[in-house]
């Protein structure tokens, strides 16, 4: 169990090694999501698949959890979408399949890891810092972008033809 663990953190490391060194922030959002699906998964795993921990292993879980979820949400705008998508996912798995287990601490470290972004939020409005996005038409530019369909045979195109790795 522990190795596909160690494997996924590899290979993730592998894959996204040039991201790290141009800057983008996309590498470590992703390394930050891996480890939040992680995290969720650890601490929703079913009946069968749980991990025995003791009280410091389970503390140490739910302060990680709590440190991964909050920095996963203050990483660009996205890392807030999928810490919600992420904890979304969790709630629907555990409606549709029940299987997973979503316990009242579960809970309280997902909505605990908000509060730093919350915090973020409430500090920038106050001092007058907007996202260029929250001021933009964000919809109009969306629809009319939605149905061009030679953007779409554009990414397709490259997505096949393109035989360069990054």
């Amino acid at each position: 169990h522990r190795f596909k663990q160690l494997l996924l953190c590899n290979l993730l490391l592998f894959i996204l090694y040039k991201h790290f060194i141009s800057g983008y922030m996309d590498g470590i959002l992703a390394i930050y999501f891996t480890a939040a699906s992680l995290l969720i998964y650890l601490l929703t795993a079913p009946a069968g698949e749980r991990l025995d921990l003791n009280s410091n292993q389970r503390l140490l879980l739910y302060l990680s959890s709590f440190f991964v979820f909050s920095s996963l949400t203050l990483i660009k705008n996205e890392g807030l979408v999928l810490f919600v998508v992420l904890v979304s996912a969790a709630f629907l798995t555990r409606i549709i399949f029940r299987k997973t287990r979503i316990t009242a601490t579960t809970i309280i470290i997902f909505l605990v890891s908000l509060a730093p972004i919350a915090i973020w939020k409430i500090v920038c409005a106050k001092s007058g810092v907007n996202n260029d996005l929250a001021g933009s038409n964000l919809t109009t530019q969306l629809m009319g972008r939605v149905f061009l369909i030679g953007a779409y045979l554009k990414i397709v195109a490259a997505l096949v033809f393109n035989s360069r790795v990054y």
